[in-house]
């Protein structure tokens, strides 16, 4: 699994880090863009992608599945909160 760690516009698209958390690094942090069964392009950071996986117990299609029901639930917030 290949992240870009040097993409200037770089963003997680679950917890909208720009930057490495890191104290070491002062860098974008490494992220990389999924593409969901619904083919939505999701942006995730390293740490975040881990948990997705985790959460989906390794699984691709679950793993897909979790990026299409956790877009579609952000977006219905974002949403509501305008």
């Amino acid at each position: 699994m290949l992240f870009d760690y040097y993409k200037k516009d770089a963003r997680c698209m679950w917890c909208n880090r720009t930057k490495n958390p890191h104290p070491d690094y002062n860098e974008p942090i490494p992220t990389k863009i999924f593409l969901s069964f619904k083919k939505k392009k999701v942006e995730l950071c390293l740490y975040c992608y881990e948990e997705e996986i985790k959460n989906s117990k390794n699984d691709p299609n679950n793993f897909c599945k979790n990026l299409d029901n956790r877009y579609d639930i952000l977006n219905l917030i974002r949403f509501n909160s305008n």
